[in-house]
């Protein structure tokens, strides 16, 4: 399980069906650049070299702010940490005190069970959240007080969605990823419905090509813009800013890509060969982009089903790469103009294994060392890690 891709786990608990409408929306289409990543970085590499300052913040716990596992970070224009909990949402300051809960748990009004995903409005008064029966709910982002609640409005029965962020005029765009019959690519299917905040249908946008995974679909850039990651069978990284949705760049691994519709060479449901998609040997799912006035981050499953983590030089487009095979390993999760924000949650005990891993050149490992990091005790919470790279 060591060097399988370290979303396997996810992707085969939170997959969910979903559906969209179909009615076509324009996307601007202006010249963008293709890269290859594999072709424009180098490894293996020299972390002394590249990284510039590491700041930790410990996340402090209180009774009302314990973290079981974090399923996503935002950050706020003045830096504070928006955490969506595997139980609810919870807000620090920039060095990690608690300041409140986002909403409260259970089934009132305003309440939740469980949260998909979340963002923050254009202005960042608000946060919005979509829960697992597509309704949004509005938050203000003073003291997480309850505001409102929208139900997009479909012309046919939907799914559940399984992103969210925001559009112009108080309105949001969801993400589905698949009808509900997954493998009917007879009807066109619009993935990115866009919505006012009464929960009118203004428009849709990107066409499914292939078998689509529900995870990660939307990541947070520096200036509270959304990146959208590229759709399976689409190498276009989109990025949503003030409502538009626009191209940044194409990722293409040449003939290392996987083939469109590869998962529906194997015989049966395409849920249920998740693991010889990710296994296959190709590069596949480029996800988890965030950026830095310098530089842009992300990362993919390789050969294998190996992760492989790029760092660009968003000027001249090249950069390193890294991989690494950690059970649990240090993702990051957000960023700021200067810093990105990656994620120490290392509760295993101290193992013959752990110590062959601080041989492996990667970043977690760096850290460690830099730190002098230990295994966190499991009544602690996990620990913030910022990264300036150079």
């Amino acid at each position: 399980m060591n060097k399988k891709f370290k979303l396997f786990i996810f992707l085969t608990l939170s997959f969910v069906l979903t559906n969209c409408n179909n009615e076509k929306h324009s996307t601007p289409n202006p010249k963008i650049s293709i890269i290859n990543p594999i072709l424009i970085t180098t490894e293996p590499i020299d972390f002394n070299k590249i990284v510039d300052t590491i700041i930790k913040i410990p996340l402090k716990v209180t009774k009302n702010s314990y973290i079981s596992y974090i399923k996503k970070l935002l950050l706020t224009s003045d830096k504070q940490i928006i955490v969506l909990n595997a139980a609810n949402i919870l807000i620090y300051d920039s060095v990690g005190n608690f300041l409140f809960q986002v909403g409260r748990i259970g089934k009132g009004p305003g309440e939740y069970v469980s949260i998909v995903d979340i963002c923050l409005s254009n202005d960042g008064k608000y946060l919005l959240a979509l829960d697992p029966f597509n309704k949004i709910l509005k938050y203000s982002m003073n003291d997480g007080t309850y505001m409102a609640q929208s139900t997009p409005k479909w012309k046919e029965k939907r799914g559940s969605c399984d992103g969210i962020c925001p559009s112009d005029k108080d309105g949001y765009y969801l993400f589905c990823s698949n009808p509900l019959k997954q493998d009917n690519f007879d009807n066109d299917f619009y993935c990115l419905s866009k919505f006012n905040w009464e929960g009118q249908l203004i428009g849709e946008n990107l066409l499914r090509k292939d078998f689509c995974f529900n995870i990660n679909r939307f990541t947070q850039a520096s200036d509270n813009s959304y990146y959208l990651r590229p759709l399976e069978g689409d190498p276009s990284l989109y990025k949503v800013k003030d409502g538009t949705l626009k191209k940044v760049i194409d990722l293409n691994f040449g003939q290392t890509q996987i083939p469109v519709k590869y998962i529906f060479t194997f015989p049966g449901n395409p849920y249920k060969n998740i693991h010889n998609y990710i296994m296959a040997p190709f590069y596949k799912l480029p996800m988890g982009f965030h950026n830095t006035s310098e530089f842009l981050y992300f990362y993919c499953a390789g050969p294998k089903g190996v992760t492989n983590e790029f760092l660009l030089n968003r000027k001249n487009m090249n950069g390193v790469r890294w991989v690494h095979s950690d059970k649990i390993p240090f993702s990051i999760l957000a960023s700021d103009s200067v810093y990105f924000y990656g994620v120490f949650m290392d509760y295993l005990s101290k193992t013959d294994s752990n110590i062959q891993e601080r041989k492996k050149n990667h970043l977690k490992e760096f850290l460690k060392q830099k730190f002098d990091l230990e295994i966190l005790e499991n009544n602690s919470n996990p620990e913030i890690i910022k990264i300036k790279f150079k």
